[in-house]
């Protein structure tokens, strides 16, 4: 099995007076690296999220000035991009109104803090929630000078979808069926004109316990689609990636099974070599990025960490908020992580990256 040599790491986006989070990451065809994350936001959770895209004509030794995407009346969150094979960009995102009810809840407490967001809520409208909140795509075939309309999609997740060896393109995320929240798979036949539901993975009453969520899709050589999700626990020690696998392009699903990575959420890449590639966050001690490794896409090796984060001595008590890595692999076969990382107390999460290599 092979290992990784780290090339070197550091911040690619950095706003001192805004937390930015969630990123995604794509290579075009024509070389440019491309970032998609939110940003300019006050916290986790607030009103203020956008869509911000940074570019790379370097392999990610410079970076651009940011970009708007998306700035909709409410919090654009977990942006995610993919260049298709007509040339199209993709970018997928989610809107939320949390903020509104978390409000609700802690008004009492930091209503003097949180005084700047009761204007946003105040404003919230049925019309406005009508037309903004959902998970979108949109689509640019310019390059991503201009964008199109926003497009519904019928399942969300951080990082999109992927496109396939037979040209569809498909995503697997959480959506509502018949009214009922599950992780389910759509495909597009029109370079992301429109999207159609295929098959359900499975519902929360198959692992009771477990909550399964923020998925990602990769395809094997022979075409089966496997996906990776996610698990919310009450008992933060369970909660390991599951694992699902479609043997008809994602009309059928396997019963979800653990595997052997903890972390969350996942990112699945097939390298040129063959190989295939996990990214999850780490929210634990050793906190970081982790990586692993498979030869046949469904038995992943221990991972490796990353992107490490190391609480100073006085510190001891701290979380960093961290995690949502994407890989993208560069033109010479190595490769480069994106994630978001809190760098220490009282500093907004950055947007990071690592370049490393594979090894034989």
């Amino acid at each position: 099995m092979s290992t990784i040599e780290v090339i070197r790491q550091g911040t690619i986006y950095e706003d001192p007076h805004h937390f930015s989070a969630w990123p995604s990451v794509c290579r075009r065809s024509n070389g440019e690296l491309m970032v998609v994350f939110s940003g300019e936001r006050e916290h986790h959770v607030c009103p203020f999220g956008k869509t911000v895209l940074i570019r790379s004509q370097d392999g990610g030794n410079h970076w651009s000035d940011p970009e708007i995407i998306n700035h909709t009346p409410l919090d654009d969150r977990d942006a995610g991009i993919i260049e298709t094979r007509e040339g199209t960009l993709l970018l997928f995102f989610f809107s939320s109104r949390a903020f509104a009810d978390w409000f609700e809840r802690i008004k009492e407490v930091y209503q003097q803090e949180l005084s700047s967001w009761q204007p946003y809520i105040d404003a919230i409208t049925p019309e406005m929630e009508e037309r903004y909140l959902g998970s979108f795509v949109r689509r640019s075939e310019d390059g991503g000078a201009t964008w199109g309309p926003l497009i519904p999609t019928p399942v969300s997740a951080p990082h999109g979808a992927i496109q396939c060896s037979d040209g569809l393109l498909r995503y697997l995320g959480k959506g509502v069926v018949a009214g009922e929240a599950v992780i389910a798979s759509a495909h597009s036949t029109d370079d992301g004109r429109s999207w159609q539901l295929d098959g359900k993975v499975g519902r929360r009453d198959l692992i009771p316990e477990l909550d399964l969520d923020e998925p990602h899709l990769l395809e094997l050589k022979n075409g089966d689609l496997v996906g990776l999700m996610r698990t919310n626990s009450r008992d933060f020690d369970q909660m390991y990636l599951y694992q699902t696998i479609s043997h008809d392009q994602g009309k059928h699903w396997s019963s979800p099974e653990k595997s052997n990575i903890w972390g969350h959420p996942p990112h699945m890449l097939r390298h040129s070599s063959g190989r295939y590639i996990v990214a999850s966050g780490h929210r634990r001690p050793p906190f970081g990025e982790t990586l692993s490794l498979s030869e046949n896409g469904i038995a992943w090796s221990h991972h490796t960490l990353i992107g490490e984060s190391k609480p100073r001595k006085e510190e001891n008590n701290w979380t960093p908020d961290l995690g949502y890595p994407c890989t993208a692999e560069l033109e010479d076969g190595t490769l480069l992580t994106v994630y978001y990382q809190t760098p220490a107390p009282g500093i907004p999460a950055q947007i990071m990256g690592v370049w490393w290599r594979l090894l034989d």
